[in-house]
């Protein structure tokens, strides 16, 4: 993915014909800091993330994300919940810039 296009993910694109999905993709502000991408109980149905850079991002559940706490996005990796949360995400980089891609409803 070289971008934060939702049509970089396929499947939404069928789906945001149906639901109104929610853009929460951007861009690390500094990294080795933790950023909060969601606030808690917004999400009800659906989420899915995609690392777009080459450096490792570990996601966060109601948490301020770490390297020892986080689900681990690889570069060019990605997660999509199977059940949705309804805490807050926090999302941990070590390089600022460094881009991801996230929608959820």
């Amino acid at each position: 993915m070289a971008n934060n296009n939702m049509s970089d993910f396929g499947v939404l694109n069928v789906l945001s014909n149906h639901i109104d999905l929610n853009n929460y993709s951007g861009t690390i502000t500094t990294g080795g800091t933790a950023q909060t991408i969601v606030n808690g109980d917004t999400l009800t149905r659906f989420f899915v993330i995609t690392n777009n850079s080459g450096t490792p991002m570990y996601l966060a559940i109601g948490q301020t994300a770490t390297t020892s706490n986080g689900i681990y996005l690889g570069p060019n990796g990605g997660y999509e919940f199977p059940i949705v949360p309804r805490q807050y995400l926090s999302l941990y980089c070590a390089t600022t810039g460094a881009a991801f891609a996230a929608y959820g409803v």
